[in-house]
């Protein structure tokens, strides 16, 4: 477990710094 949650968290890491 990580892949799918690592890709999500980049994008949404792209579209907003938390």
């Amino acid at each position: 477990m990580g892949m799918l949650i690592l890709r999500w968290w980049r994008m949404q890491g792209r579209r907003s710094t938390t």
